[in-house]
Protein backbone atom coordinates (compact mmCIF):
# COMPACT_ATOMS: atom_id res chain seq x y z
CA UNK A 1 0.00 0.00 0.00
CA UNK A 2 1.19 3.28 -0.85
CA UNK A 3 1.78 6.09 2.31
CA UNK A 4 1.55 9.73 2.29
CA UNK A 5 2.26 11.85 5.17
CA UNK A 6 0.34 15.72 5.64
CA UNK A 7 2.10 17.55 8.06
CA UNK A 8 1.11 20.94 9.05
CA UNK A 9 1.22 23.99 11.23
CA UNK A 10 -1.95 25.47 12.42
CA UNK A 11 -2.99 28.14 14.45
CA UNK A 12 -6.82 28.44 15.09
CA UNK A 13 -7.47 24.65 13.39
CA UNK A 14 -8.51 25.63 10.17
CA UNK A 15 -5.05 24.43 8.74
CA UNK A 16 -5.37 21.13 10.47
CA UNK A 17 -8.68 20.84 9.35
CA UNK A 18 -8.07 21.04 5.67
CA UNK A 19 -5.01 18.65 6.45
CA UNK A 20 -7.36 16.12 7.93
CA UNK A 21 -9.29 16.34 4.97
CA UNK A 22 -6.55 15.90 2.49
CA UNK A 23 -5.79 12.45 4.86
CA UNK A 24 -9.20 11.65 4.37
CA UNK A 25 -9.25 12.00 0.46
CA UNK A 26 -5.85 9.84 0.53
CA UNK A 27 -7.74 7.37 2.12
CA UNK A 28 -10.58 7.08 -0.12
CA UNK A 29 -8.02 6.25 -2.91
CA UNK A 30 -6.50 3.54 -0.97
CA UNK A 31 -3.51 5.31 0.42
CA UNK A 32 -2.56 5.08 4.05
CA UNK A 33 -2.33 8.90 5.33
CA UNK A 34 -1.63 10.77 8.45
CA UNK A 35 -2.23 14.10 9.22
CA UNK A 36 0.37 14.92 11.50
CA UNK A 37 1.51 18.28 13.35
CA UNK A 38 4.88 19.54 12.90
CA UNK A 39 5.54 19.57 16.94
CA UNK A 40 4.06 15.86 16.90
CA UNK A 41 5.76 14.78 13.70
CA UNK A 42 8.92 12.69 14.09
CA UNK A 43 11.49 11.87 10.52
CA UNK A 44 10.25 7.85 10.98
CA UNK A 45 6.31 9.29 10.58
CA UNK A 46 7.38 10.13 6.65
CA UNK A 47 10.84 8.14 6.22
CA UNK A 48 8.61 5.13 3.87
CA UNK A 49 5.99 7.44 2.39
CA UNK A 50 5.76 8.05 -1.21
CA UNK A 51 3.14 11.23 -0.82
CA UNK A 52 4.20 14.25 1.31
CA UNK A 53 2.47 17.11 1.80
CA UNK A 54 3.66 19.83 3.93
CA UNK A 55 1.04 22.52 4.78
CA UNK A 56 0.84 26.24 6.81
CA UNK A 57 -1.46 28.39 7.62
CA UNK A 58 -0.68 31.96 6.21
CA UNK A 59 1.07 34.46 8.43
CA UNK A 60 1.48 38.20 7.18
CA UNK A 61 -0.10 41.95 7.52
CA UNK A 62 -3.59 40.61 5.51
CA UNK A 63 -1.88 41.31 1.84
CA UNK A 64 1.26 42.14 2.39
CA UNK A 65 4.22 40.23 3.59
CA UNK A 66 2.70 36.78 3.60
CA UNK A 67 4.72 34.43 5.01
CA UNK A 68 4.93 30.78 6.60
CA UNK A 69 5.18 31.22 10.48
CA UNK A 70 8.39 30.18 12.42
CA UNK A 71 7.81 26.74 13.40
CA UNK A 72 6.88 25.55 9.72
CA UNK A 73 10.08 27.01 8.32
CA UNK A 74 12.22 25.48 11.40
CA UNK A 75 10.55 22.22 10.59
CA UNK A 76 11.11 22.41 6.65
CA UNK A 77 14.29 23.43 7.44
CA UNK A 78 15.77 20.06 9.47
CA UNK A 79 13.77 18.07 6.78
CA UNK A 80 16.09 15.48 5.53
CA UNK A 81 16.71 15.00 2.10
CA UNK A 82 13.06 14.20 0.14
CA UNK A 83 14.03 13.84 -3.54
CA UNK A 84 12.60 9.98 -3.70
CA UNK A 85 8.84 11.10 -2.77
CA UNK A 86 6.21 13.91 -4.53
CA UNK A 87 6.23 16.56 -2.46
CA UNK A 88 2.64 18.77 -2.22
CA UNK A 89 2.48 22.48 -0.02
CA UNK A 90 -0.92 23.79 1.12
CA UNK A 91 -1.80 26.95 3.12
CA UNK A 92 -5.06 28.23 4.42
CA UNK A 93 -5.53 32.07 4.63
CA UNK A 94 -7.95 34.81 4.99
CA UNK A 95 -7.76 37.27 2.54
CA UNK A 96 -4.38 36.53 0.51
CA UNK A 97 -2.01 34.04 -0.13
CA UNK A 98 1.02 36.43 -1.69
CA UNK A 99 4.26 34.54 -2.00
CA UNK A 100 3.24 31.82 0.89
CA UNK A 101 3.93 28.89 -2.41
CA UNK A 102 7.66 30.61 -3.21
CA UNK A 103 8.53 31.05 0.47
CA UNK A 104 7.24 27.52 1.45
CA UNK A 105 9.79 26.28 -1.40
CA UNK A 106 12.46 28.43 -0.67
CA UNK A 107 12.36 27.14 3.30
CA UNK A 108 12.91 23.30 1.33
CA UNK A 109 15.27 24.33 -0.45
CA UNK A 110 17.14 21.89 -3.06
CA UNK A 111 16.05 18.56 -0.39
CA UNK A 112 13.22 18.35 -2.68
CA UNK A 113 13.55 18.07 -6.97
CA UNK A 114 10.28 20.20 -7.13
CA UNK A 115 6.64 20.80 -5.59
CA UNK A 116 4.56 19.20 -7.48
CA UNK A 117 0.89 20.59 -6.20
CA UNK A 118 -0.01 23.66 -4.58
CA UNK A 119 -3.27 24.27 -2.57
CA UNK A 120 -4.73 26.48 -1.10
CA UNK A 121 -7.94 26.72 1.26
CA UNK A 122 -10.17 30.02 2.91
CA UNK A 123 -12.60 27.68 4.44
CA UNK A 124 -10.75 24.18 5.51
CA UNK A 125 -12.69 22.29 3.32
CA UNK A 126 -11.49 20.42 -0.19
CA UNK A 127 -13.21 21.55 -3.08
CA UNK A 128 -13.90 19.73 -6.37
CA UNK A 129 -10.64 21.83 -7.62
CA UNK A 130 -8.85 20.80 -4.76
CA UNK A 131 -9.64 17.32 -5.24
CA UNK A 132 -9.11 17.03 -9.38
CA UNK A 133 -5.47 19.24 -8.37
CA UNK A 134 -4.89 15.81 -5.53
CA UNK A 135 -5.77 13.14 -7.77
CA UNK A 136 -3.61 14.43 -10.37
CA UNK A 137 -0.80 14.69 -7.87
CA UNK A 138 -1.37 11.34 -7.41
CA UNK A 139 -0.88 9.96 -10.77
Amino acid sequence: MKKAAIIYRSKRGTTRAFAEAVAEFFKSRGIGARALSVEDAQPQDFADVEYLLLGCWTSGHFLLFQHPDKPWTSFARTLPALAARKIGLFTTYKIATGGMFKKMAACLGDKSARVSLELKSRNRRLSEDHRRSLDAFLK
